[in-house]
């Protein structure tokens, strides 16, 4: 006899999804998504699946299975929906909600299809006009708390804003699973965060909006800061933290040669590989399915098309704010900090500072070692938050003049 509890039948629906049993999900479902679940569908769920930690699952009225997973730092919400047959299936990024005296925490939706687009952090007091920054992390994959370590960047930066009267959006940043090959910034960050943008010009129409990159988030803002310019909705100001200024394959191998005297001898042969193919795929025509470090030849070509100099040419008006550690390895205060700031020291409305023992993360530095400084857990350095802070209330006044080397 066959079984319709929907808990074992969502067992079931697992264990084919991880063994790639398509054909056998298929005859389970309804006629009405058949259709829908096509292999191209099915395989991001099965990755899903395959990697993900389950946490929670809970029974919902109508027939709904909900499971929480854990996917790295990331949670992840996979829904089934069972009559007699499966009608429903999705997986989407589930936040938290924090709790704090001085903050409030909800999820960020689009407009029109409702999707979920991030976490909007506000104060709980209520500001007349209440500044609200878009958090842009780093390369790579990353969760919205933005975790390196037992660190979590974004989610300290947006409660410490958050007590100072500044609103926070920060999300999950990932690439499509169907442009890992030929995707770019545009799929990676312009997309969602433009997306967010026009969230928050419904949701909050008074509130000046700015963009704060950090690393690589901090190089591709300047590209959207001027998209905004052209729709008609410039922003309010950009702020680019330890922001790189060469370009991605320079940067990476500059920082594995510093790593290279730290490694045995097979280390460092797998590392001088690696570094080998990524030279392969930068020079490599577009369209090639070669990956190194996990990017394509498209991906390495659009960064160096959409690099800060040309924009920060074409749009001199948005206010920039630029921060850079001087005990940062991963980006140099001499090869990338002070081209900014002499690319843009001409501008009408850019500031700069520098902060002496603060490494990439604004954090002290306390061994001079990333390796061992990332596992420990330390907060940002207030003299970074009260530098924020007073720009986004007020960005046409200079910063107030104190030492740049207090934490």
């Amino acid at each position: 006899m066959k079984d319709y509890s929907p808990r074992k039948r969502f067992r079931r629906l697992l264990s084919n999804l991880r063994a790639g049993y398509f054909d056998r999900i298929r005859e389970e479902a309804h006629s009405t998504v058949v259709e829908r679940l096509t292999d191209d569908v099915l395989r991001p769920l099965q990755a899903l699946v395959t990697v993900a930690v389950p946490r929670s699952l809970r029974e919902r009225p109508g027939g709904r299975i909900e499971c929480l997973m854990r996917v790295g730092g990331t949670s992840v919400r996979f829904t089934a929906r069972f009559t007699d047959s499966i009608i429903g299936l999705a997986a989407v990024p589930f936040f938290r909600l924090a709790r704090g005296r001085r903050f409030r925490e909800q999820r960020l939706h689009h407009p029109d299809t409702q999707q979920l687009l991030g976490l909007l952090c506000l104060p709980r007091r209520q500001y007349r006009i209440m500044p609200v920054v878009v958090l842009l992390p780093g390369s790579g994959p990353q969760n919205a708390d933005y975790t390196i370590g037992p660190s979590h960047i974004f989610s300290e930066l947006a409660w410490e804003l958050a007590g100072r009267g500044i609103g926070t959006v920060r999300f999950d940043k990932r690439m499509p699973a169907n442009a890992v090959i030929s995707g770019t910034v545009h799929e990676e960050y312009v997309l969602p965060v433009m997306a967010i943008l026009r969230a928050l010009a419904l949701n909050l129409p008074d509130s000046p909006v700015y963009l704060l990159g950090h690393s690589l988030g901090g190089y591709v803002a300047p590209l959207i800061a001027w998209r905004q310019t052209q729709i008609g909705a410039p922003l309010a100001g950009v702020v680019a933290m330890a922001a790189p200024w060469r370009t991605l394959e320079n940067l990476i191998a500059a920082q594995a040669n510093g790593l290279l005297p730290l490694l045995n001898e097979n280390e460092a042969q797998d590392l001088q590989r690696d570094l080998e193919c990524l030279r392969t795929v930068a020079s490599a025509p577009r369209g090639s399915e070669k990956l190194a470090f996990g990017m394509s030849s498209v991906y390495l070509a659009a960064i160096r098309e959409h690099h800060p100099a040309v924009w920060l040419n074409i749009d001199t008006h948005t206010p920039l704010l630029l921060l850079q550690g001087l005990a940062d390895e991963q980006i140099s205060p001499q090869l990338d900090f002070e081209q900014w700031v002499s690319a843009a020291d001409q501008r009408p409305a850019c500031q700069w500072r520098a902060y002496e023992g603060l490494d990439h993360l604004f954090k002290r530095s306390q061994s001079g070692r990333p390796e061992q400084d990332y596992a420990r857990r330390r907060p940002i350095a207030g003299t970074v938050i009260r530098d924020l802070a007073h720009w986004f209330h007020a960005p046409q006044f200079a910063l107030p003049a104190k030492p740049a080397n207090r934490g």
